[in-house]
């Protein structure tokens, strides 16, 4: 007998069960503790292990039949189906139905319409993200780093190393420590880089702040994390100071983008320490579960809540979006460190050692100098995109290197895809789904299957995906509406000092409150915030189908529905948009009755349209649901 203790990184039993279902396999007797597999083996034949496409490993049978192990069963993985069947869904020897012609090992449990995608062999660093910054920047120090887009200046890793470097030990100097929180409330800017890898060498927390946030945001943020350092920009000075005043708050301000009396300048505060600089080492994560960041949901819908967010829970989006095989060379997105978007493409470039270009902040004229730069791969929100098509004041040059453009923020309606494709018309179009507590997990990659332009896609590694009837719970077929409900094999962010229950359903899966559905081809479609919806009479109105008409009106550039209460009807929806340039003459009632030639009787706007002059966006890019709802409440109710 042989005897081997497995240390397991997981978050719930789920996440073992591949190795169980690998162990059972070969005949092997398992003891489960909560953290630790004792194995005992007996003798059994050798099996040839091979690895599928997903990074699983299966066993190939004598009839050449390619099998994934999940679950302490045989389930089928892509290959010749042996019905013989051409599309579709299939059924396989095991019972278990698979689909035909899927760029991934996944199956479908028929019997309970959970979709599980099996977990990816990731090889992670036990001592953390900040030790893979460290040798993946040593390994790439001649490459170029960052590149500003303005400028053209660049930074090469070496040089975000040595700074990176440089600012940790400023810190450890005064006395930030392990687990400690630091907080970056700035736009973006060529040292915020240097900034967040500092803090994960440090293996301190480090919480983003979005530099446009009202003084009630950052208050309620800073009473919550007390951070003892804050890097911040000359512009929120004012609201910092006085956040700071409320809270009687202590900690370090250091101004990342000029010098000022009274404040420590960014520059002078990572002065070279040539001993210290020669000998360091990133300090290892006690463990992958450690946090390592702190996002703030948009707090659209009431108080913002911090989700941490740990090595592990970070690591393995970040993998699975790199296993897609996108063109990383040179990336362009607009986010700052107070988006989980943010960390993906940070992440992804130092890993592959390639360049990201950094603009301040979004405008059109910056997202259409892409090719000036030779980008490769864009994410862009779907109101930048539409931006981009809207602007009309720089030439629109065409590039041979961009390959992918990834978009996040919305469904993507056949108008909008029309409107993607007039900006981009050579580049893969990509759709993104993710939450600040979950991550990503849905990429569609339409190229390399039968994805529908439209849809989500058939989800990533790792990720079991269930639809949940809104009423019973119980997990949906396809092509039935419920709410999207989320596993993965690595742990989810938990909210900071806050109940987690409200999380998750009595099963363990997370609910995520957007409305979904898939097709029979296994692709997902999120319909609408399953909180927006509201009811006229009888009728479920989905307020992004009456958007989606809206923006068809030459004159909207942006729109926003939502429902007014009334006696009789229960709610009647109200339309609320802003105008491009030069429609100035158009009116609310010619919105109004353009609508209503479109939309069946009950999606009329019957509370009418209101025109403002702009909205106000969330950090991740979405019209801030709560400021026009209280616009509305103010004007109309």
């Amino acid at each position: 007998m042989i005897t081997a203790i497995i240390q397991l990184v997981s978050f719930r039993s789920q996440q073992y069960e591949y190795i169980t279902a690998l162990l059972l396999k070969m005949k092997i007797a398992i003891l489960c503790l909560p953290f630790v597999v004792v194995v005992v083996a007996n003798t059994v034949p050798a099996l040839e292990i091979f690895q599928c496409k997903s990074g699983q490993e299966f066993i190939e049978n004598e009839c050449n039949q390619c099998f994934c192990l999940r679950n302490s069963e045989l389930v089928c993985q892509i290959g010749k189906c042996p019905q013989n069947s051409q599309k579709g869904l299939e059924s396989c020897r095991t019972g278990t139905a698979w689909y035909k012609g899927c760029r991934k090992c996944w199956c479908v449990n028929v019997g309970n319409n959970i979709i599980s995608i099996p977990a990816a062999n990731y090889d992670f660093d036990l001592r953390g993200i900040g030790r893979m910054y460290y040798d993946s920047m040593l390994k790439n120090q001649n490459k170029i780093a960052l590149i500003d887009g303005v400028t053209g200046n660049t930074v090469t890793y070496k040089e975000l190393l040595q700074n990176a470097v440089r600012l940790a030990i400023a810190l450890r100097k005064d006395n930030v420590k392990s687990q400690d929180t630091i907080a970056i409330y700035c736009y973006n800017h060529m040292s915020t880089s240097s900034v967040l890898i500092a803090g994960f060498f440090i293996n301190v927390i480090v919480v983003g702040i979005d530099e446009t946030a009202p003084l009630e945001r950052v208050v309620t943020i800073l009473k919550q994390i007390k951070p003892k350092a804050i890097f911040a920009a000359e512009s929120v000075l004012e609201t910092l100071s006085e956040a700071i005043r409320q809270l009687c708050l202590i900690t370090k301000i250091v101004l990342m983008d000029c010098s000022k009396p009274n404040y420590v300048f960014l520059e002078d505060y990572k002065q070279p320490s040539l001993p210290e600089e020669e000998t360091f080492e990133p300090v290892s994560a006690e463990s992958l579960y450690d946090s390592v960041m702190i996002f703030f949901t948009s707090g659209t819908t009431g108080t913002p809540k911090g989700v941490c967010r740990s090595h592990l829970s970070l690591l393995y989006p970040h993998y699975n979006i790199m296993s897609c095989g996108f063109c990383w060379d040179v990336i362009l997105e607009f986010s700052t460190p107070a988006w989980t978007v943010h960390l993906n493409y940070f992440s992804i470039s130092i890993f592959q050692g390639t360049a990201r270009v950094i603009y301040q902040k979004y405008t059109p004229e910056y997202a259409w100098q892409f090719p000036l730069h030779k980008v490769t791969c864009m994410f862009l929100v779907i109101w930048e995109i539409i931006h981009m098509y809207h602007y009309n004041q720089c030439p629109r040059s065409e590039s041979n290197y961009l390959k992918t453009v990834i978009v996040g923020g919305t469904t993507l309606s056949s108008n909008k895809l029309q409107k993607i494709r007039k900006v981009f018309p050579q580049a893969q179009i990509c759709n993104n789904y993710g939450q600040t507590e979950i991550g990503t997990v849905f990429l569609s990659e339409p190229s390399h299957s039968k994805e529908n332009l439209e849809s989500l896609g058939k989800g990533l590694p790792g990720v079991s995906y269930k639809v949940a009837d809104l009423i019973s719970g119980r997990a949906l077929g396809p092509n039935q509406k419920g709410e999207l409900r989320i596993k993965t094999v690595y742990p989810l962010g938990c909210y900071y000092n806050a109940d987690l229950s409200v999380m998750y359903d009595e099963d363990g899966w997370y609910k995520s409150g957007d409305l979904t559905y898939y097709d029979d081809d296994g692709c997902f479609y999120i319909i609408d915030r399953i909180k927006d919806t509201f009811k006229f009479r009888n009728y479920a109105i989905l307020p992004s189908a009456i958007e989606d008409v809206l923006l068809k009106h030459p004159a909207v550039d942006m729109a926003f529905v939502t429902g007014i209460p009334q006696d009789l009807d229960g709610q009647h929806p109200i339309g609320v948009v802003t105008l491009k340039e030069g429609f100035n003459n158009v009116t609310p009632d010619d919105i109004k009755k353009y609508v209503e030639k479109q939309v069946v009787d009950h999606q009329r706007l019957r509370a009418g349209v209101k025109i403002i002059d702009k909205f106000v966006m969330t950090t991740s890019g979405k019209i801030d649901r709560k400021f026009v709802q209280n616009y509305v409440s103010n004007t109309i109710m």
